[in-house]
């Protein structure tokens, strides 16, 4: 669940269980966020856990069963409702292979990061751009990431234009696999 949208619901419920991944809430959020996570007496956190399983009749949900990654030892809670976040950690390893610059964090730095003439949402190489999430200074969400496309559209189309409709064939891409 979004951390902000477990402080807004802990004032509408009873409530609210928060597991993560992580070993702390710090890896993934501001100090304030989790301090303000923590304030709150209904909100219970558990962090080094993972989802085992959905338990209910015909796609019911009665209950969530989760296991601590560190000792193992599995528990069930009689939990009627579900929001997943699965987390603000960008997929970008595969981009340093390709010479786009990232973050401390992992996030393909664009534009105004670099104050040296590239385009809004324009990388470090020139043509390439990064919209929506994987973006470093993007405002995480659907709503953000629509908005930059639309946007994205000028810095390309003055791209082409400054490159006169001519930008090369590009070079054939090696096949990247996850890993």
């Amino acid at each position: 669940m979004p951390p902000q949208a477990a402080v807004y619901l802990a004032s509408q419920v009873k409530k609210v269980w928060l597991l993560a991944r992580a070993g702390s809430l710090h890896a993934s959020m501001s100090q304030y966020l989790v301090e303000r996570i923590t304030a709150q007496p209904n909100i219970q956190v558990l962090t080094q856990t993972e989802i085992t399983a959905l338990i209910g009749p015909q796609g019911a949900l009665e209950a969530v069963q989760w296991r601590n990654r560190e000792s193992g030892e599995g528990t069930t809670g009689a939990i009627r409702h579900m929001f997943l976040f699965i987390g603000a950690d960008p997929n970008t390893d595969c981009l340093a292979q390709c010479n786009v610059a990232l973050d401390g964090k992992g996030f393909v730095r664009t534009g105004g990061d670099y104050g040296g003439g590239q385009r809004a949402f324009e990388t470090n190489r020139s043509g390439v751009f990064a919209i929506g999430d994987v973006r470093s200074g993007s405002i995480r969400g659907v709503a953000a990431a629509v908005g930059e496309g639309a946007q994205v559209v000028a810095a390309v189309h003055a791209y082409l234009s400054q490159a006169g409709g001519d930008v090369g064939t590009p070079a054939p891409i090696e096949r990247l696999e996850r890993k």
